[in-house]
């Protein structure tokens, strides 16, 4: 579980950093794409948020 979660961490790094710099394209047709990687990045960094907690809550020392 703990390995979902920093892979999950590390992936919405990745879809952040790269709604940012798609973001700065300032196209018309860009601005669904970069709410898709914005949004999804923001969800996986959510789930790993829970996940963290989860796992800190359950196996605490």
């Amino acid at each position: 579980m703990f390995d979902l979660k920093e892979h999950l961490a590390a992936l919405a790094l990745v879809l952040v950093i790269g709604a940012a710099l798609a973001g700065r394209q300032s196209e018309e047709r860009t601005q669904w794409p970069v709410a898709a990687l914005s949004c999804t990045g923001a969800a996986f960094l959510w789930t790993a948020a829970v996940i963290g907690l989860y796992v800190t809550a359950r196996h605490s020392v």
